[in-house]
């Protein structure tokens, strides 16, 4: 009597259906990785900037003498421009601009990206913290970049009295501010 031979093993089509379903996921997955990559390479800048905003508040608090915060691009004065270094420094008086007689108390270094800024009267280019610790300056933005990328990765908006809110992309990788105004590149 001659024997059944059943095939052991999976047809074509099986697995078609499970290399579809692994490719599926792969993409599904790539996306949100990558979103998680890069707001943990941007968030050491988040702390760091966060810290200088605090470091610069306190300080004021602590000396009674008006500390200045502002971007740079050379790491020595003040710039309109978005650089890649932030300044904290003694202002007297309260101009925005570093002179021989005031001293630099930090410096902040941004590598990866780029971070903007949108400090509000527009005029100004810089934040400056009174004694009292609150803000002459009415509020302001600041956004992170990395080169490549046309949206920000985060926010931190700062108001008058000097409080910190972190704001991370929606559902469409749009950062947007209180205004729904949104930040770009």
């Amino acid at each position: 009597m001659p024997r059944l031979f059943k095939y052991k093993g999976f047809s074509l089509f099986e697995i078609s259906v499970v290399l579809v379903l692994i490719v599926l996921v792969s993409l599904i997955s790539y996306s949100y990785l990558h979103k998680l990559l890069q707001r943990t390479k941007a968030n050491p800048v988040l702390i760091e900037l966060s810290q200088a905003i605090n470091f610069a508040r306190t300080q004021a608090r602590i000396r009674h003498i008006p500390i200045a915060v502002c971007q740079s691009d050379d790491s020595h004065h003040c710039s309109n421009k978005n650089g890649n270094y932030l300044l904290v420094f003694f202002n007297e008086n309260e101009n925005g601009v570093i002179n021989n007689d005031e001293e630099l108390l930090a410096k902040f270094k941004f590598e990866q990206g780029i971070l903007y800024s949108r400090l509000f009267p527009f005029y100004r280019h810089f934040l400056l913290f009174l004694p009292s610790g609150v803000m002459q300056s009415d509020n302001a933005s600041f956004w992170y970049c990395f080169s490549h990328t046309e949206k920000p990765v985060w926010a931190l908006i700062l108001n008058q009295a000097g409080r910190l809110r972190m704001v991370y992309p929606d559902e469409e990788g749009n950062v947007v501010d209180s205004h729904d105004q949104k930040f770009l590149c």
